[in-house]
């Protein structure tokens, strides 16, 4: 009985990471100077289906834009006071922890 508990609780646990399909991207917001940015807006959009997944800074200019399906992206950065800001050619596959900080 114990064996077959083990071998059910090892399936469970494959089964439930084979589940994860999707990337996240995090980085921090900063200026030229290095000074944070609170409140610019990040947004990541999928090249082959035009979705945008969208997060906005904290006050430590860190974002986190989770569950990130994975394929080509832009990523975009803008604040108030500072010109918009663009990253092309990011690739994101099943999995991946993507860290973009000079955006």
């Amino acid at each position: 009985m114990h064996f077959r508990l083990t071998v059910l609780a090892i399936l469970c646990g494959a089964l439930a990471c084979a589940q994860e399909f999707r990337a996240l991207i995090s980085g921090q917001v900063t200026d030229s100077s290095g000074a944070t940015i609170p409140g610019a807006t990040i947004k990541a959009t999928n090249l082959n289906t035009n979705i945008s997944v969208t997060a906005s800074s904290g006050t430590d200019g860190r974002y986190v834009l989770a569950q990130v399906p994975a394929g080509p992206y832009t990523v975009t950065c803008e604040a108030t006071g500072f010109k918009k800001l663009t990253r092309s050619g990011i690739s994101l596959a099943v999995g991946d922890r993507a860290t973009i900080d000079k955006i």
